[in-house]
């Protein structure tokens, strides 16, 4: 359990780093981040607060992770949140969106591919993560 949860935390705290510095202004990667039509046009223009909001969400996520998995303090709604994270990774996971995830119809754009290769997987991993940690088990 402890390491589910730590492998948890890692990730999304990496991923909350990015976000941050997508808040202070940093654009590096959002190429690879971001959908784009086939002709190069962003399907999203996230700003700097809903860049925040994320990163806020994310760094709760993290928090949930730890009280499944790591801390000794065990509350039944955090088991309630574990499953609705994981409810949530799942539908990023596996969704039907026209641009992201892997039903998506949009696949020759740079986004697309790492899509399929990274997002989509993780998303799925987390949402399996997050099962297996408020479910109890492991």
């Amino acid at each position: 359990m402890e390491f589910v949860a730590l492998s948890v935390i890692i990730i999304l705290f990496l991923i909350a780093k990015i976000h941050f510095y997508w808040v202070i202004g940093w654009s590096t990667s959002l190429d690879k981040a971001l959908p784009k039509t086939p002709d190069g046009k962003r399907l999203m223009k996230p700003g700097k607060i809903l860049s925040a909001l994320v990163l806020f969400a994310i760094l709760s996520f993290a928090f949930v992770a730890y009280k499944l998995g790591l801390s000794n303090f065990k509350d039944e709604i955090y088991s309630y949140m574990g499953w609705a994270i994981a409810a949530i990774f799942s539908i990023l996971g596996i969704g039907e969106f026209s641009s992201i995830v892997f039903l998506k119809k949009i696949t020759n754009t740079l986004f697309a591919r790492y899509d399929t290769l990274f997002y989509s997987p993780l998303c799925l991993y987390l949402a399996f993560c997050y099962a297996l940690l408020a479910n109890g088990y492991l």
